[in-house]
């Protein structure tokens, strides 16, 4: 019996130690993914959240909007403004701009408003359920 109980023991910790090493790995890696420069490389330079209408640009590190006080002046900042402040950029939607790589993101709001608009997914939506009245008649 005590033979049994140390070799699951042991069996035990060695499952444990082989599971830290498996994610200090990960975390590794993750952490060379994001201090890479390669997704620059790959022509992400913008990054568009429709539901904010605002940019965030990966090359100098800054969120580009449209002020909420001086309509036509443009914003750049590090952080995000305070009305927006309640919106989970992480969780929220984010489009990769890959058709302009200029230094005025802005002059194609239009067009990035009318591909994406707000509430845009990338992924499938669940088609909308609708109520249909039907009219019973009682004897």
């Amino acid at each position: 019996m005590k033979k049994l109980l140390y070799t699951l023991t042991g069996l035990l910790l060695m499952i444990s130690y082989n599971s830290n090493a498996q994610s200090s790995e990960t975390i590794d890696i993750a952490t060379q993914i994001a201090n890479d420069d390669s997704i620059l490389a790959m022509g992400t330079r913008y990054y568009f959240y429709p539901n904010l209408d605002a940019y965030y640009d990966s090359k100098e590190n800054v969120y580009i909007f449209e002020s909420n006080t001086a309509k036509g002046q443009i914003l750049k900042a590090k952080e995000v403004p305070s009305g927006y402040r309640g919106y989970s950029l992480y969780n929220g939607i984010r489009v990769a701009i890959t058709d302009y790589d200029g230094d005025d993101p802005f002059s194609k709001i239009s067009e990035h408003r009318r591909m994406y608009p707000k509430k845009y997914a990338s992924k499938r939506q669940p088609p909308k359920t609708s109520k249909v009245e039907t009219n019973i008649a009682l004897n």
